[in-house]
């Protein structure tokens, strides 16, 4: 299977600043200096690095069809060796559509957080998870807030 390109995922950046249904794994806040893991309703998976509480590069991306992109994986022409330039594709929008970017994901919805409250947990089948355990979830009148309960 090939890789993606730059330009296809930078088509899917632009569907995102078109206010793109997507959620963040983790908030802006959180991380400061990391990886910023966001799910497009789209269904292309992204990875990009906060550097200083900065939008860096993107690091990696899954195109719903199952092909990726790493950083590094693209360059403008291979033949100059170390002289060769990453095609990476934050670089390819405009200087405003990368502050636009990064305010949206300042304010960007994330995941929920494994609901605790005090002693009292909310079962793994209650929770936001992957498309394959919402499939083998129990139903909800099957979900219990004491798991102790049972």
């Amino acid at each position: 299977m090939t890789r993606c390109c730059a330009a296809e995922i930078k088509i899917a950046l632009l569907a995102l600043l078109a206010r793109e249904a997507f959620l963040a794994r983790r908030s802006w806040q959180e991380i400061w200096w990391g990886r910023l893991h966001l799910d497009l309703a789209s269904g292309w998976q992204l990875a990009i690095e906060i550097e200083r509480d900065q939008l860096g590069a993107l690091l990696w991306a899954l195109a719903p069809d199952g092909r990726d992109w790493l950083y590094g994986c693209q360059r403008d022409d291979w033949s100059l060796g170390p002289d060769s330039r990453i095609v990476e594709p934050l670089g390819l929008l405009t200087a405003a559509q990368r502050l636009e970017l990064e305010g949206l994901l300042r304010h960007a919805c994330c995941w929920p957080p494994p609901l605790v409250k005090s002693d009292w947990l909310i079962p793994p089948e209650g929770r936001l998870c992957s498309h394959r355990q919402r499939q083998q979830r129990r139903p909800p009148s099957q979900i219990y807030a004491n798991p102790f309960l049972h």
